[in-house]
């Protein structure tokens, strides 16, 4: 499987945008001058990337061996499937949070 990583730094002021230069030259790597918000960021790294699938993942999240592989084969097993949430494990394994009920009138 190949891949491609972008990161969007988010005008940070902690220094992680020159790490992930330094350390993952492979990444491409956009900076902001601004704080853009999630949403915004996302779309600056939806327009430069490449590939068939697009996953978000926040600095603070990280993928289980295997899960990326296994979300992909389920992707292209549903080709009318447009969209795939993730169920998120705490390190604890405790399931978190991750959706909300949508808003009602």
């Amino acid at each position: 499987m190949s891949y491609e990583t972008i990161v969007v730094d988010n005008a940070s002021r902690d220094g992680s945008a020159d790490m992930v230069a330094a350390e993952f030259p492979q990444a491409h790597l956009i900076r902001s001058d601004v704080n853009l918000g999630f949403a915004a960021a996302n779309n600056r790294g939806f327009a430069v990337a490449k590939g068939r699938h697009v996953v978000l993942l926040n600095s603070d999240a990280f993928l289980r061996p295997g899960a990326l592989p296994l979300s992909i084969e389920k992707m292209d097993a549903q080709p009318r499937v447009g969209l795939a949430g993730a169920r998120l494990i705490g390190r604890d394994d405790a399931w978190q949070p991750s959706a909300r009920m949508f808003p009602r009138r």
